[in-house]
């Protein structure tokens, strides 16, 4: 009977595994364990008439080994599930962040909402090879290039089918398994031997108590190993797995602890974000095996610095973010963050390589400039990308002054959706003049932005948000053909020019159609080809690729 009962909970284990399917039901499982003790614990009190056979202390053998099998992929399903729940929680917070800043492109849009869709029907039970998913993300990474929270959606994306592939290989290895047939054996060979030694009872009873006692020693051993495993599951869900360093989850969990003691006593700590500089550059040049090991060096370096007594969390990519509750620190913060950037600029090497980097700082004060942990983080994030706008290779402390300027930004953002369609651009004209016999030689093309909302927009303004926001591609059409139009009704007046000089930005040379969009342009306005000059911004020199090389001749 004991055995039959075995036989049952093993099977409600795998039932609760399959239709659980990307979840696992821990107080279910919990409560199945504990009747599978209960009953074999129960076994001890039985008496039985006939000793084990050798055949019986071979499938007991069997027995033990499969169940330890069994709950290392009970456990490894734990760990899978505790990823792919944080990486699906990042996912729908970065898709919020991308429908912000996605301007209204319905293609992305779409295409995130399509793979978040799909993810939620793995978790119902979909098969994977009816979702595509594959394709979709295919799709994505065509767009990642430009955009890092786009490449960041598309890689935890990837982890994620990654994982369930991973999780359905648990799955079939369970099944294979098979420790319910072998339970069933055991069964099968316990009922032919109590069948043919019925008058042995007393052995039968004490062939049970010894099966009770192995399984016993097989539970304590097994019971002992779980105890590690739980441990091992709760560190790889609060832990990047790359540094070891805490991740979000337990950043944001520790926040929110320690703003709560802190509202009580009044003690004040200090928020870092810290961005690399140019690390994009370095991680999709010579590869993700460098970028990794970079970021690992530059984990040990900067939480050497920081000491044990200051929390160092990576939020994911290039980004890290440290908290300071150290008395002595916060009042020297300058110094210590100075150290920090000097032992990131320190060169790394890294297999044939000699490389180095500079990161971004930006630092918020608790309560000063925030009582919540994403406003302390959104203040930091600020400080940090006002310290990048400096040039990078330093730290900035937040100011009321940067939430105005974020105010700012996010009113030319808006309005520079729509600026383009009602008509508020134009442009002016710039002489080239021969210094020598003072005949003008050419123009330059410089737009102008007149908003009736916002009043006359500075380039310097509107060109960088129209960049981040990649506005720039149809703004730098736009900018294009108005430019060779004016060329071409100047021609027809008469005016003969040696040139139209044109601006163009690096991310519109990132567009795959942008050589035929180019040639469009020319053919379309009949200029010549030849009495244009292209000019480049700084990022272009930065961000070189043989691709828009090719463009440009």
């Amino acid at each position: 009977m004991g055995v039959v009962k075995l036989k049952s909970y093993n099977q409600d284990m795998d039932n609760t595994l399959m239709r659980s399917y990307r979840y696992l039901d821990n107080d279910q499982i919990t409560k199945i364990t504990k009747e599978f003790d209960r009953e074999l614990l129960a076994l001890r009190d039985n008496k039985m008439h006939e000793i084990f056979s050798a055949k019986v202390s071979d499938l007991l053998k069997q027995i033990s080994q499969k169940y330890d099998i069994k709950i290392n992929l009970v456990e490894s399903f734990k760990t899978l599930n505790a990823r792919i729940t944080s990486a699906v929680y990042y996912l729908y917070e970065l898709q919020k962040s991308l429908e912000q800043r996605t301007n209204g492109n319905i293609q992305i849009e779409k295409l995130l909402s399509d793979i978040l869709f799909k993810i939620g029907q793995i978790f119902i039970g979909r098969e994977l090879k009816v979702l595509h998913l594959d394709e979709d993300l295919a799709s994505l990474h065509l767009h990642s290039s430009v955009d890092k929270d786009l490449d960041y959606f598309y890689r935890h994306s990837k982890q994620i089918l990654k994982d369930v592939r991973l999780l359905n290989t648990l799955l079939k290895e369970n099944e294979a398994l098979a420790l319910g047939d072998t339970i069933g054996s055991l069964r099968v060979l316990l009922d032919h031997e109590s069948q043919r030694n019925k008058d042995a009872e007393e052995k039968i009873g004490l062939a049970f108590f010894i099966f009770a006692l192995i399984i016993l020693i097989v539970l304590v051993h097994t019971y002992l190993k779980v105890l590690r495993n739980r441990a091992e599951v709760f560190y790889l869900a609060y832990h990047d797995t790359l540094t070891k360093l805490p991740n979000r989850a337990e950043f944001e969990r520790y926040m929110d602890v320690l703003i709560a003691k802190n509202d009580k006593n009044k003690k004040r700590f200090i928020v870092l974000f810290i961005d690399l500089d140019r690390f994009k550059v370095i991680n999709d040049t010579l590869g993700h095996d460098v970028g990794d090991e970079m970021l690992i060096i530059l984990a040990t370096r900067i939480a050497k610095v920081l000491g044990k007594e200051n929390l160092l969390a990576r939020l994911g990519g290039d980004e890290f973010v440290s908290i300071i509750e150290n008395e002595k620190n916060m009042d020297t913060i300058d110094i210590l963050v100075a150290e920090i950037t000097s032992v990131i600029r320190k060169p790394m090497h890294i297999r044939e390589y000699n490389l180095n980097t500079s990161a971004s700082i930006g630092i918020a004060k608790y309560p000063d400039d925030g009582k919540t942990k994403s406003m302390l983080l959104k203040h930091a994030d600020s400080a940090m990308y006002k310290a990048k706008d400096n040039g990078g290779d330093t730290y900035a402390f937040y100011t009321k002054e940067l939430s105005v300027n974020m105010q700012r930004r996010l009113e030319l953002e808006q309005e520079l959706v729509h600026a383009l369609e009602k008509e508020e651009f134009l442009l002016h004209y710039q002489p080239q003049y021969h210094l020598a016999t003072g005949k003008i030689m050419g123009a330059e093309a410089l737009i102008r932005w007149h908003s009736p909302l916002l009043g006359n927009v500075s380039p310097e303004e509107f060109i960088n948000v129209a960049e981040d926001t990649r506005f720039i591609v149809e703004l730098g059409y736009f900018v294009f053909r108005k430019a060779c139009e004016s060329y071409m009704q100047w021609k027809n007046q008469g005016i003969e020019l040696n040139l139209i000089a044109i601006n163009i930005s690096s991310i519109q040379l990132r567009q795959v159609d942008a050589f035929e969009n180019f040639k469009k342009i020319i053919n379309e306005t009949g200029i010549d080809a030849k009495h244009i000059e292209i000019e480049l911004t700084e990022r272009y020199i930065m961000e070189y690729a043989t691709g828009k090389s090719t463009i440009l001749r």
